[in-house]
């Protein structure tokens, strides 16, 4: 988000654009939310996280507020709790494209059984179709199903290093038509 700011202010000061010239700007999930014309209380926010935990009982630290982004949470390796653990794994294997049992099979952490990571991923996904949520990981895997894409013809892309499987999916798929594509990233990371 800083980055996103910084590259806005600096456009505008030296070319003379203003935001609204110039839509597209911004992190892979934010495009991907305008892209589904979303509203912000369809996200799986800290707030939904509580209630899900609430709802089954699981015990997560480290939940974010309600304005954090939840992929970077979920992308941090807790080890505090198995409820956790669950959680993490289950975010980690979404991000890699994997499915639940090549996650369990992949799982960079253990987990106490395939019977808790199961119970974790069908409760949690009940629990966003129930009140119509979806997760970060859904947003990018719903741009990639439908083909929605950013009108644009010139491609930014920084920190390209961090880009789970997922997020280096959806950028290809925008990408793709572009005229031009710059990427850029630190290959020391």
């Amino acid at each position: 988000r800083a980055a996103r700011k910084e590259v806005v202010d600096r456009v505008e000061r030296r070319f003379g654009f203003r935001r609204g010239d110039w839509p597209w700007v911004g992190t892979i999930h934010s495009v991907a939310f305008k892209l589904l014309k979303m509203d912000p209380g369809q996200i799986m926010n800290g707030e939904r996280w509580r209630d899900f935990a609430h709802l089954h009982g699981y015990h997560f630290t480290n939940l974010p507020s309600d304005r954090d982004e939840v992929e970077f949470e979920v992308l941090k390796f807790p080890r505090r709790t198995l409820d956790d653990d669950l959680r993490y794994l289950h975010g980690w294997g979404r991000n890699c494209r994997y499915t639940a049992d090549q996650s369990l099979a992949r799982s960079p952490i253990l987990i106490a059984s395939a019977g808790d990571f199961g119970m974790f991923v069908s409760r949690l996904a009940q629990f966003k179709h129930d009140r119509g949520l979806r997760d970060f990981a859904d947003l990018l895997d719903e741009v990639l199903r439908l083909g929605l894409r950013p009108e644009a013809d010139v491609g930014f892309l920084d920190e390209a290093q961090d880009l789970s499987p997922l997020q280096i999916a959806t950028v290809e798929s925008w990408f793709s038509p572009c005229i031009r594509s710059y990427v850029a990233g630190d290959d020391d990371q």
